[in-house]
Protein backbone atom coordinates (compact mmCIF):
# COMPACT_ATOMS: atom_id res chain seq x y z
CA UNK A 1 0.00 0.00 0.00
CA UNK A 2 1.24 3.50 -0.82
CA UNK A 3 2.12 6.19 1.64
CA UNK A 4 -0.64 8.33 3.06
CA UNK A 5 0.20 12.02 2.78
CA UNK A 6 -1.21 14.55 5.18
CA UNK A 7 -3.04 17.34 3.42
CA UNK A 8 -3.77 20.58 5.28
CA UNK A 9 -5.94 23.42 4.13
CA UNK A 10 -4.54 26.86 4.85
CA UNK A 11 -6.34 30.17 4.89
CA UNK A 12 -4.99 33.18 3.01
CA UNK A 13 -3.68 34.74 6.25
CA UNK A 14 -1.83 31.59 7.22
CA UNK A 15 -0.14 31.50 3.82
CA UNK A 16 0.90 35.16 4.05
CA UNK A 17 2.20 34.67 7.58
CA UNK A 18 4.24 31.65 6.51
CA UNK A 19 5.76 33.68 3.69
CA UNK A 20 6.83 36.46 6.06
CA UNK A 21 8.50 34.15 8.54
CA UNK A 22 10.18 31.91 5.99
CA UNK A 23 12.16 34.70 4.34
CA UNK A 24 14.96 34.46 6.93
CA UNK A 25 17.03 31.93 4.92
CA UNK A 26 16.93 31.77 1.17
CA UNK A 27 17.73 28.20 0.23
CA UNK A 28 16.44 26.31 -2.80
CA UNK A 29 14.07 24.39 -0.53
CA UNK A 30 12.76 27.61 1.01
CA UNK A 31 12.24 29.15 -2.42
CA UNK A 32 10.33 26.04 -3.51
CA UNK A 33 8.13 26.27 -0.41
CA UNK A 34 7.49 29.95 -1.05
CA UNK A 35 6.50 29.17 -4.62
CA UNK A 36 4.03 26.54 -3.38
CA UNK A 37 2.68 28.98 -0.78
CA UNK A 38 2.24 31.66 -3.43
CA UNK A 39 0.34 29.20 -5.64
CA UNK A 40 -1.86 28.27 -2.67
CA UNK A 41 -2.57 31.92 -1.95
CA UNK A 42 -3.57 32.46 -5.59
CA UNK A 43 -5.91 29.46 -5.44
CA UNK A 44 -7.50 30.79 -2.25
CA UNK A 45 -8.03 34.20 -3.89
CA UNK A 46 -9.56 32.62 -6.99
CA UNK A 47 -11.88 30.49 -4.87
CA UNK A 48 -12.97 33.56 -2.88
CA UNK A 49 -13.62 35.49 -6.10
CA UNK A 50 -15.65 32.63 -7.57
CA UNK A 51 -17.71 32.37 -4.39
CA UNK A 52 -18.40 36.12 -4.49
CA UNK A 53 -19.35 35.93 -8.17
CA UNK A 54 -21.84 33.13 -7.46
CA UNK A 55 -23.24 35.14 -4.54
CA UNK A 56 -23.78 38.19 -6.79
CA UNK A 57 -25.55 36.03 -9.39
CA UNK A 58 -27.82 34.56 -6.70
CA UNK A 59 -28.79 38.03 -5.43
CA UNK A 60 -29.44 39.14 -9.03
CA UNK A 61 -31.79 36.16 -9.48
CA UNK A 62 -33.60 37.24 -6.31
CA UNK A 63 -33.97 40.77 -7.72
CA UNK A 64 -35.42 39.41 -10.96
CA UNK A 65 -37.76 37.10 -9.02
CA UNK A 66 -39.13 40.00 -6.96
CA UNK A 67 -42.60 40.84 -8.23
CA UNK A 68 -42.98 44.02 -10.29
CA UNK A 69 -44.68 46.77 -8.31
CA UNK A 70 -46.49 49.71 -9.93
CA UNK A 71 -45.55 53.17 -8.69
CA UNK A 72 -48.15 54.47 -6.20
CA UNK A 73 -50.80 56.91 -7.32
CA UNK A 74 -51.24 60.31 -5.62
CA UNK A 75 -51.82 59.99 -1.87
CA UNK A 76 -50.87 56.30 -1.85
CA UNK A 77 -47.95 55.06 0.22
CA UNK A 78 -44.90 53.20 -1.03
CA UNK A 79 -44.81 49.61 0.20
CA UNK A 80 -41.06 49.46 -0.42
CA UNK A 81 -38.77 48.87 2.59
CA UNK A 82 -36.79 51.76 4.01
CA UNK A 83 -33.56 49.75 3.86
CA UNK A 84 -30.62 49.94 1.47
CA UNK A 85 -30.84 47.91 -1.69
CA UNK A 86 -30.97 47.62 -5.48
CA UNK A 87 -33.89 48.42 -7.80
CA UNK A 88 -34.88 48.21 -11.47
CA UNK A 89 -37.40 50.54 -13.16
CA UNK A 90 -39.36 49.20 -16.16
CA UNK A 91 -41.87 50.45 -18.66
CA UNK A 92 -43.79 47.43 -19.82
CA UNK A 93 -40.94 44.98 -20.58
CA UNK A 94 -38.22 47.57 -21.25
CA UNK A 95 -35.62 48.18 -18.55
CA UNK A 96 -35.21 51.94 -18.14
CA UNK A 97 -32.96 52.28 -15.11
CA UNK A 98 -31.01 50.18 -12.60
CA UNK A 99 -29.93 51.78 -9.36
CA UNK A 100 -28.99 51.34 -5.74
CA UNK A 101 -29.17 53.33 -2.58
CA UNK A 102 -26.00 55.15 -1.66
CA UNK A 103 -26.84 57.82 0.87
CA UNK A 104 -30.63 57.82 1.04
CA UNK A 105 -31.58 57.74 4.72
CA UNK A 106 -34.95 56.25 3.85
CA UNK A 107 -33.32 53.52 1.75
CA UNK A 108 -35.14 52.15 -1.26
CA UNK A 109 -38.36 53.97 -0.40
CA UNK A 110 -36.59 57.34 -0.36
CA UNK A 111 -34.67 56.65 -3.57
CA UNK A 112 -37.79 55.66 -5.48
CA UNK A 113 -39.58 58.75 -4.13
CA UNK A 114 -36.66 60.83 -5.44
CA UNK A 115 -37.33 59.41 -8.91
CA UNK A 116 -41.07 59.98 -8.56
CA UNK A 117 -40.61 63.63 -7.52
CA UNK A 118 -38.00 64.45 -10.19
CA UNK A 119 -34.94 64.49 -7.92
CA UNK A 120 -32.69 62.19 -9.94
CA UNK A 121 -30.66 62.23 -13.14
CA UNK A 122 -32.91 59.47 -14.46
CA UNK A 123 -36.07 61.58 -14.23
CA UNK A 124 -34.28 64.74 -15.38
CA UNK A 125 -32.83 63.15 -18.50
CA UNK A 126 -35.13 60.27 -19.41
CA UNK A 127 -38.47 61.72 -18.26
CA UNK A 128 -37.56 65.38 -18.88
CA UNK A 129 -37.91 66.22 -15.19
CA UNK A 130 -41.45 64.86 -14.92
CA UNK A 131 -41.11 62.11 -12.33
CA UNK A 132 -44.90 61.89 -12.00
CA UNK A 133 -44.82 60.14 -15.38
CA UNK A 134 -43.85 57.03 -13.40
CA UNK A 135 -47.41 56.94 -12.01
CA UNK A 136 -48.77 56.21 -15.49
CA UNK A 137 -49.79 52.75 -16.56
CA UNK A 138 -46.92 50.51 -17.56
CA UNK A 139 -44.22 51.89 -15.22
CA UNK A 140 -43.16 49.44 -12.53
CA UNK A 141 -40.16 48.66 -10.37
CA UNK A 142 -38.57 45.67 -8.69
CA UNK A 143 -36.43 46.07 -5.63
CA UNK A 144 -34.36 43.97 -3.27
CA UNK A 145 -32.98 44.92 0.13
CA UNK A 146 -29.19 44.37 0.26
CA UNK A 147 -27.47 45.56 3.44
CA UNK A 148 -23.84 44.91 2.47
CA UNK A 149 -22.53 47.95 0.53
CA UNK A 150 -20.06 45.96 -1.60
CA UNK A 151 -22.62 43.32 -2.51
CA UNK A 152 -25.14 46.08 -3.31
CA UNK A 153 -22.67 47.75 -5.71
CA UNK A 154 -21.78 44.42 -7.35
CA UNK A 155 -25.43 43.40 -7.81
CA UNK A 156 -26.20 46.79 -9.37
CA UNK A 157 -23.21 46.52 -11.73
CA UNK A 158 -24.15 42.96 -12.68
CA UNK A 159 -27.77 44.00 -13.31
CA UNK A 160 -26.63 46.91 -15.50
CA UNK A 161 -24.43 44.55 -17.51
CA UNK A 162 -27.13 41.93 -17.98
CA UNK A 163 -30.23 44.12 -18.38
CA UNK A 164 -28.66 47.00 -20.38
CA UNK A 165 -30.98 49.80 -19.19
CA UNK A 166 -31.81 52.76 -21.42
CA UNK A 167 -30.46 55.22 -18.85
CA UNK A 168 -27.12 54.98 -17.06
CA UNK A 169 -26.53 57.35 -14.17
CA UNK A 170 -22.92 58.39 -14.58
CA UNK A 171 -22.69 60.40 -11.36
CA UNK A 172 -22.04 63.72 -13.14
CA UNK A 173 -23.80 66.83 -11.94
CA UNK A 174 -25.03 69.24 -14.55
CA UNK A 175 -26.16 72.84 -14.04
Amino acid sequence: MGRVREVRVFSGRQVQGAQRYSSAKSTPETRRCLKVLKALRNRVKKAEMMAENLRVQEWFRRLCAAGPVPFPQHHEQFTTPATSGVYVIYRRETVLHVGRTLRARGGLRQRLKDHLYGRSSFTKKHLKGKGATLRKKGYKYRCLAVKNARLRALVEAYAVGVLCPRHLGLGKREC
